[in-house]
């Protein structure tokens, strides 16, 4: 009996694991990269109150953008034993390719500052090249001077869990 019970449970979990699979057109969770990229764009246009034509302009721009953003700087890492391994020349050319990604990267974000510039509040474009989304809640975390404790996060002044760390904790500064 007690067997029977332990099957049952477990073709139960393994039916509401396929069932939610098929919710999600047979896709994790995650789904395609791009569609993350859709969804957080549509947030951020959600954020900054963009409507009607400007909000149907800047989604596809914004995906546009960050998807080219993320192929550019896209780097290869070399594992320490690898490294230690590879002749300095080929060092050399390793960080000769990573600031030549660096300096794609930043034309590439000065090209679309123009672009977003065009329908954009100078704010709003800061936001977009800079300042990200909000966090929930709605408020920018802030570290730093907290009355209630020395510094940091954390009552004893370490932020992030680093004992003297942060801003005034004499470690650290993470």
């Amino acid at each position: 009996m007690r067997k029977i019970l332990i099957l049952l449970a477990v073709a139960l979990v393994g039916l509401t694991a396929a069932a939610q699979n098929r919710g999600n057109g047979g896709r994790n969770r995650n789904g395609d990269p791009r569609q993350g990229m859709q969804r957080m764009a549509e947030q951020m246009a959600k954020e900054m109150k963009l409507t009607g034509d400007t909000k149907e302009w800047f989604i596809p721009l914004y995906v546009e953008y960050r998807d080219t953003l993320m192929a550019t700087q896209r780097a290869e890492r070399v594992d320490d034993k690898v490294l230690e391994g590879m002749a300095d020349a080929d060092v050399t050319a390793l960080i000769e390719q990573s600031l030549q990604k660096d300096d794609a990267a930043t034309a590439l974000k000065r090209e679309y500052l123009a672009k977003f510039r065009t329908r954009l509040t100078e704010k709003q474009v800061y936001r977009v090249m800079v300042g990200g989304m909000r966090p929930r809640g709605g408020e920018q975390r802030q570290r730093g001077n907290n009355s209630d404790s020395e510094s940091g996060d954390f009552p004893g002044g370490f932020p992030g869990g680093f004992p003297g760390g942060g801003p005034g904790g004499g470690g650290p500064d993470f």
